[in-house]
């Protein structure tokens, strides 16, 4: 089931029962999730390459934050958010793949400039990390309204306070590089494939998928129905691998995700995405 978020707090971009159909009609079975590299939450689609550098098969795979940069940015903030970042995606991709994971994945985009990567989470990884540290509570009630019709989703509004004030508010920014040399890192990293995203954002809505082995085809791409898509259970399965909470990376990731949202549509475009819940 997908439930639509009714914001009261700006303006909403409109979004149809038609359209909500074409996005829930493109969630597929993901059987095979550590076999497929991660993705990022963009909803365009492009070619990808594996780490031979060789043309990779279109198919499903998992979406988050970056592609794998999402655990690493979690790991990163809870560890206290001091160390050279790029150390912290080194130490997390061999994590990654000494935990089963065959295929990492990051990307580039068609719009990237030389300082940028055109992956919108790691060029604004500091400001949407500061999003999430001053803009908490906007965020949390975000949050909290999207989820407000499943009662079994539950969080801890205390908890999550905690992971701002001790763990992201602190954070040190200045350890975080450009957007271009994080991607450029990770590339290079053992078993990281990438993916070159072509044409321009049109994104309607924000999708959150907690139904554990299924993910949005960002590859059957409809300019109609374009969506930023979260499969949060795979972060959740990252998390557990890794001997990371799963509670706290859940609050992070939903807080770094809501705090995307807020930089790369709200700042651009002057409204808010529905967020769809799937079950």
């Amino acid at each position: 089931m997908i439930n639509v978020l009714d914001s009261k707090k700006i303006n909403l971009q409109p979004i149809t029962s038609e359209i909500e159909t074409k996005i829930r009609d493109r969630i597929v079975e993901l059987p095979h999730p550590k076999e497929e590299p991660r993705y990022c939450v963009d909803g365009r689609t492009g070619e990808r390459e594996d780490a031979q550098k060789l043309p990779m098969e279109t198919k499903p795979y998992g979406q988050a934050l970056g592609g794998d940069l999402n655990i690493a940015s979690v790991r990163w903030l809870l560890d206290g958010g001091q160390e050279n970042f790029l150390e912290t995606v080194s130490t997390t991709f061999a994590d990654l793949s000494e935990a089963g994971y065959k295929q990492l994945g990051v990307h580039y985009g068609g719009h990237h400039a030389e300082q940028g990567s055109d992956c919108g989470f790691a060029d604004n990884n500091a400001k949407i990390i500061e999003t999430l540290a001053t803009r908490a509570m906007e965020i949390w009630e975000m949050i909290q309204e999207a989820i407000q019709n499943y009662p079994e989703i539950q969080l801890s509004k205390e908890r999550f306070m905690e992971l701002i004030t001790e763990k992201v508010q602190p954070a040190n920014l200045s350890q975080l590089p450009s957007g271009k040399q994080i991607i450029d890192h990770a590339a290079t990293l053992e078993n990281v494939t990438v993916q070159m995203l072509e044409k321009d954002h049109k994104e309607v809505a924000a999708v959150v998928n907690l139904m554990p082995n299924t993910t949005l085809d960002a590859d059957n791409n409809q300019d109609d129905a374009q969506a930023f898509n979260l499969d949060l259970w795979l972060v959740q399965q990252q998390a557990t691998d890794l001997g990371i909470d799963v509670n706290d990376a859940t609050l992070l990731t939903l807080g770094l995700y809501v705090a995307t949202e807020m930089v790369l549509v709200e700042e651009r475009r002057g409204v808010r995405l529905p967020i769809l819940i799937n079950q």
